[in-house]
């Protein structure tokens, strides 16, 4: 009985993939596009969340400042989202691009008299979670390409600007 039971596990290890064994023995870990493990606080906290998602790819930047933030990118509802995390599980914010047209008026109406000139080309949402949403907005002018924060109240800031360089220059 006991040769039995021993070669039906065997068999079972032996033809299931290691990331779909749920045996408690077999650890598996979310790894990054470049081999870095996710923190198992980090996965257990977006799947509590998002429940066990499995189209998830990750990514870690460091900070400047030395913080460790871990991205979780994936689908919902058609939408590709961003949850950025830091170390100890805690969400630091949500992130998305939107339509152009889906910013809302005030933020737009701020860059447009800010940069007459500019075309806005693409928007990304970010909500975080001690403060209010910010907007992150591509802005092409004819001389410059610009990323500009702005905030649901309209104010601005110039996060990114380089020239852009012309055939004919």
């Amino acid at each position: 009985m006991f040769l039995l039971i021993a070669l039906v596990s065997v068999s079972v290890f032996a033809r299931t993939p290691m990331n779909t064994l749920t045996y408690p023995g077999f650890p598996v870990f979310a790894k990054t596009l470049k081999g870095e493990r996710v923190s198992p606080v980090i996965e257990s906290s977006f799947k509590k969340r998002y429940g066990p998602l499995t189209n998830v790819s990750w990514s870690v930047i460091d900070d400047v400042s030395d913080v460790r933030i871990t991205i979780a990118t994936f689908t919902e509802d058609g939408d590709q989202k961003e949850v950025y995390y830091y170390d100890d599980g805690d969400v630091y914010g949500i992130g998305k691009t939107i339509r152009r047209d889906a910013l809302p008026e005030l933020v737009t109406k701020s860059i447009q008299s800010r940069f007459a000139s500019g075309v806005i080309q693409t928007a990304y949402e970010f909500q975080e979670r001690t403060s209010s949403t910010r907007y992150y907005v591509r802005v092409v002018t004819p001389r410059h390409s610009m990323i500009v924060s702005a905030n649901e109240f309209g104010e601005t800031r110039v996060y990114q600007k380089e020239k852009l360089k012309h055939l004919f220059e």
